[in-house]
């Protein structure tokens, strides 16, 4: 069985610590097709969470056109631009989540040899 860490935070402001609890995950979480997850909630069930789950996908794309800015602070879309694109064919796509190593590789690739000496002598690392 395949346990699950889930913590809460009791106050969201002051970041007050808050509990946490490692738990057992229920089988439906074990299935690895739909057609297995179907079979234990059933089509109308499935059918529901997943149209949920793609619309809330769906305006989290539009809440970033309407929060991307430049880097002047201005908005990057009009909100003319954004109610008048086609959506129709608008699919959810696949987020391809970077590791801490990726980010910081892809940082430091952009950095000219005098900004990398700095960065890697404050971080205590000598290259001579």
């Amino acid at each position: 069985m395949t346990e699950i860490l889930v913590k809460a935070d009791i106050d969201k402001v002051t970041k007050e610590a808050g509990r946490e609890v490692t738990v057992t995950i229920p089988d439906i979480l074990e299935k690895e097709t739909l057609a297995e997850i179907t079979a234990i909630i059933g089509e109308d069930l499935a059918y529901s969470k997943l149209k949920s789950q793609i619309k809330s996908i769906f305006t989290g794309h539009i809440r970033n056109k309407l929060e991307a800015k430049d880097k002047e602070g201005e908005f990057t879309k009009t909100i003319d631009e954004i109610a008048t694109t086609d959506y129709s064919t608008w699919i959810p796509e696949v987020r391809v989540r970077t590791t801490k190593v990726e980010k910081a590789s892809n940082l430091l690739k952009d950095l000219d040899d005098e900004q990398l000496k700095l960065v890697l002598a404050n971080a205590g690392i000598d290259l001579t």
